[in-house]
C-alpha cells in the first residue's frame, strides 16, 4: 500500500490553467501562484543571502487547476478529517472551491500570507467566510520566518467545525 498519492495539479476556486511561480532557490518556500513573494524584494534578497543562492530566480509556468469539491468528487472523498492549507497566499480560492466539502471537514489549519498591509483585510475576509461554514478559530501563531525581512506577513489558522466536534 502507498502511503502517498501523488496529482499534477494545482487546487484553486475552479478548474482552468494557471501560472504557478516556481521558486528554483528555496523550493519549499515562495513557491505557488500568488506572486507575494516572488515580487517581494527583501524576501528574496534574504533568502538567496541566507542560501548562497544569488543567481537563481522563480520559474513560471502553467498548471492545470482543479477545486477542491471536482477534486474529492472524483477521488471519492465524502469527508475530510484535518485540512491543511498552505499555498502561500492562495488560500482564499482554495477554500472558495471547497464550499460543498467545507461543511464536512472536522479541522482546517490554514496558512493565511499576504502583504503586511494587506493582511488584516485577507485575514478577515477568511474568517467570515469560514465563521459562516461554521468553523470557530481556535488558535493563531504567527510565522515570524516569513516575516522577517520582508513586507510579508503570515500566520497559521486553526479552525473546528462547530457542528462536526
Amino acid at each position: 500500500m502507498k502511503d502517498f498519492n501523488h496529482h499534477c495539479l494545482g487546487v484553486s476556486n475552479k478548474s482552468t490553467k494557471k501560472n504557478y511561480y516556481y521558486n528554483s532557490f528555496f523550493p519549499s518556500s515562495g513557491s505557488g501562484f500568488n506572486k507575494i513573494t516572488m515580487n517581494d524584494f527583501f524576501w528574496n534578497l534574504s533568502r538567496k543571502l541566507i542560501l548562497f543562492k544569488y543567481s537563481k530566480k522563480f520559474i513560471k509556468f502553467q498548471v492545470r487547476t482543479i477545486s477542491l469539491d471536482s477534486f474529492c468528487e472524483k477521488k471519492k472523498i465524502s469527508r475530510i478529517e484535518l485540512l491543511k492549507i498552505d499555498t502561500e497566499g492562495h488560500e482564499f480560492q482554495v477554500l472558495k472551491g471547497g464550499k460543498k466539502l467545507l461543511r464536512k471537514t472536522k479541522i482546517i489549519q490554514v496558512e493565511i500570507m499576504d502583504k503586511k498591509k494587506l493582511f488584516s483585510k485577507k485575514f478577515t475576509r477568511i474568517n467570515n467566510f469560514l465563521i459562516k461554514y461554521n468553523f470557530k478559530l481556535l488558535k493563531i501563531k504567527n510565522i515570524w520566518s516569513v516575516s522577517m525581512l520582508s513586507n510579508i506577513k503570515a500566520i497559521d489558522a486553526l479552525y473546528v467545525n462547530k457542528s462536526l466536534i
